[in-house]
């Protein structure tokens, strides 16, 4: 006796709505504020090239001279030098057709204005942090660097950021240790500062927000 099977029939295949997949890597030093835009670096970013030549004044130096009824004092000059800024020249482009649209059964153009903003909040941190990370290994910097990271085998407490060490760091910086304005950290590395109650919480100036301090930075 014939009888329908299921390799007669053709069976519907039901989706589940699509849902929007977030990347776990997030972008708090970048959305903290740290950066913030200037009309000046706007207007040298405008321009054409890729580097920005940005000369400035370097200190005055030396010592005071005696006053004498015998002599003038000596001019001196100041000199100059100059730093070099790189102009990043940035974009990205996305796009969809309209039936892989209907296809799916969701918008994916939607899907990508979801997202987009964040991406460049994760790609404009790593910049951010490349380009931190470039000055301090400048040969320049080298006295500026306390770097007690374990190269091999296991790491121990003298390898760990805390108070001490932290401080032992800032004071590579001398006076100007007071400009210090922030400080960005592994997110192991905050646990690890919460477990020794070195982190604190406080509000952020809008009263919403909430500001982990760790040494008033």
């Amino acid at each position: 006796m014939a009888k329908v099977q299921i390799a007669d029939v053709i069976v519907p295949t039901e989706f589940q709505s699509y849902v929007i997949e977030r990347t776990a890597t997030l972008s708090a030093f970048w959305r903290s504020g740290i950066v913030v835009r200037d009309a000046t670096f706007d207007a040298l970013a405008d321009g054409a090239g890729v580097t920005v030549p940005m000369p400035f004044w370097q200190d005055i130096s030396g010592s005071p001279q005696i006053l004498s009824d015998s002599g003038s004092l000596t001019p001196k000059k100041i000199g100059t030098s100059q730093d070099l800024a790189m102009i990043h020249n940035l974009g990205d482009a996305w796009g969809a057709n309209d039936l892989a649209g209907a296809l799916a059964g969701d918008d994916p153009m939607m899907a990508i204005g979801d997202l987009v903003a964040e991406y460049w909040n994760r790609s404009l941190q790593t910049r951010l942090i490349n380009s931190v990370s470039g000055v301090f290994a400048a040969a320049s910097m080298s006295g500026a660097v306390h770097d007690i990271h374990a190269a091999s085998g296991t790491a121990d407490e003298d390898n760990y950021l805390t108070g001490l060490t932290f401080i032992d760091g800032k004071g590579k910086l001398g006076d100007a240790a007071s400009k210090l304005a922030a400080i960005a950290m592994h997110s192991a590395v905050e646990q690890s500062l919460r477990k020794q109650a070195l982190i604190d919480d406080v509000p952020g100036p809008d009263g919403r927000t909430v500001i982990s301090v760790f040494q008033g930075l």
